[in-house]
């Protein structure tokens, strides 16, 4: 199965975008001119990624492990020494506000204010509330846990868990 580019706006969301399964959005960034945004099959580790956007011939990267499977929201970085072979490969995890465009949740527990505040239903209060519960408790352990903050009882927590994952 071929990877499915996402470039530029689109009318609504993107492909694949509500599918539980089957594909994961992974970005592809750095010193690449195969930069975007890439809809592939689950499990496909990072190797498997680099052969589909056609880097598979220039490998001899560090950092990355290249068997490790990529997951929901990844961002894969390229390094060049001199721009014709990679020199490093890492795995990092997308941001919030890249997520919530993307139509994915967004990490309770890496969100900041701004991208907390993207979300329906949640202003600069309740944001600060969000990180202030974050900070106090060492983190969210559960999506439930928004219910302790003041201001999210069922109906609203109800409506912000779509937006929310905790990894």
């Amino acid at each position: 199965m071929a990877p499915v580019v996402f470039s530029g706006p689109t009318a609504g969301r993107p492909p694949y975008s509500d599918e539980k399964s089957g594909s994961v959005i992974v970005e592809l960034a750095g010193q690449t001119e195969h930069r975007g945004t890439y809809f592939i099959p689950e499990g496909s580790s990072v190797l498997d990624f680099m052969v589909m956007v056609g880097l598979g011939t220039e490998l001899e990267p560090s950092g990355a492990n290249l068997n490790g499977r990529l997951k929901n929201a990844s961002v894969v970085t390229i390094r060049t020494a001199d721009h014709a072979s990679i020199s490093s490969v890492t795995v990092q995890r997308m941001s919030g506000a890249k997520r919530f465009a993307l139509g994915l949740p967004m990490d309770l527990n890496s969100a900041t204010t701004d991208e907390l505040e993207l979300v329906p239903g949640i202003g600069e209060k309740t944001a600060t509330r969000i990180i202030e519960y974050r900070q106090e408790a060492g983190g969210f352990r559960k999506i439930s846990e928004l219910r302790s903050i003041r201001g999210i009882k069922d109906k609203k927590f109800a409506a912000l868990r779509p937006y929310f994952i905790v990894e």
